[in-house]
């Protein structure tokens, strides 16, 4: 059924694109030319590949620690011969890397938070995390539910500087560093990794949120959209449990 539905969405895009550009394309790259760059790898596109889980500022593990955990469910797993629950997030990652990494000169997405492109692999790389939330709920131990907490906490803070900080703000002070900073330093030195600047930025003048305004050295907050999205998710919360 997935399949048959995937196959049916890529051919209304082609069929789309054919009629508007006049060659199948998805998005704007030409399909024949894609596939043909999908086998050719180079230097630079092993290069892309390499950066794509861990560089300092644009890596999907960096951006999101706590997806790491989801390696810890492959020997889970294995051991309970489980196959076909490994098959899904093991296929799409390097599928996603290699696809993304024929843009080797921009395989994190431009001027975004994190690595765009990776956007669509999230949620199934968190639903590899269910073995390993089941194996922390059969073993209950301390240990290793304080290890989990540290690296959904560390996970939060790197999400909630993100979210709370405009993009901008940042890559206006990388551009006054250097005017190709937001495109060169801010993906190969740690020091100007947006994960940092954003949080260094983390005050209540420069906060972001729609409930949030900062007017004359005052911080005002409407509390009821926080409060219901609270309620939302301690909702959600519930009906998981």
């Amino acid at each position: 059924f997935v399949t048959l539905a995937s196959a049916a969405v890529f051919g209304l895009i082609l069929l789309y694109n054919s009629s508007v550009l006049g060659y199948l394309a998805l998005g704007s790259r030409r399909v024949p030319d894609f596939i043909s760059t999908f086998f050719a790898v180079t230097p630079e596109t092993w290069n892309a590949m390499a950066q794509m889980p861990f560089n300092p500022g644009k890596g999907l593990f960096t951006h999101s620690p706590i997806l790491l955990l989801s390696l810890f469910a492959i020997p889970i797993l294995l051991r309970r011969r489980r196959f076909g629950e490994l098959l899904l997030p093991l296929l799409l990652v390097p599928v996603f890397m290699r696809a993304y990494s024929t843009a080797y000169w921009i395989w994190w997405g431009g001027r975004n938070w994190g690595p765009r492109y990776f956007v669509p692999l999230l949620p199934f790389l968190a639903i590899a995390l269910a073995p390993v939330l089941q194996y922390l709920l059969q073993r209950r131990s301390r240990a290793l539910w304080a290890g989990f907490a540290m690296v959904a906490a560390l996970s939060l803070l790197v999400q909630i500087g993100g979210l709370a900080v405009n993009l901008e703000l940042f890559a206006s002070q990388l551009t006054a560093i250097r005017e190709d900073a937001p495109w060169t330093l801010a993906i190969t030195d740690a020091r100007y990794s947006e994960i940092i600047g954003h949080l260094r930025l983390l005050r209540p003048k420069n906060l972001d949120f729609a409930w949030v305004r900062y007017w004359d050295e005052q911080l005002s907050i409407d509390w009821l959209i926080p409060f219901l999205c609270a309620v939302c998710v301690a909702g959600a919360a519930m009906g998981l449990f």
